[in-house]
């Protein structure tokens, strides 16, 4: 029985450490956290507010908003793509950059839309 007590405790533990090591890995929503938030478009001063909650995203074009869903997160490459659906009601994707400096202290946002446009 002694043996047996141990053997559960110690699947206990190994389930423990194993769900602790996963909440270190990077999540899906490490980017969404970081570019949450409202931005100025360097091109016209005009106000970008992307907003992440309850695992779906915002965005707003000053007072326009955009529907859009989430789509695919590359943590490594620091992007997120948001699936839209165009004037012409076509669907598009934009995606989102996160761009660091060089000392990593500060990051701008780089939108590209579905054709290319920066």
């Amino acid at each position: 029985m002694n043996k047996l007590l141990w053997c559960a405790l110690i699947g206990v533990a190994l389930a423990f450490f194993a769900a602790c090591s996963e909440k270190t890995t990077p999540q899906t929503s490490d980017i969404l956290n970081d570019i949450s938030g409202v931005w100025r478009a360097r091109n016209d001063g005009t106000m970008v507010s992307i907003i992440y909650a309850e695992k779906k995203v915002r965005l707003l074009f000053g007072d326009n908003s955009i529907p859009v869903s989430l789509g695919e997160i590359d943590n490594a490459n620091k992007t997120a793509n948001m699936n839209v659906t165009l004037a012409t009601g076509k669907p598009g994707v934009w995606t989102i950059r996160q761009i660091w400096d060089k000392e990593h202290k500060s990051f701008h946002l780089q939108l590209t839309l579905h054709d290319g446009i920066q």
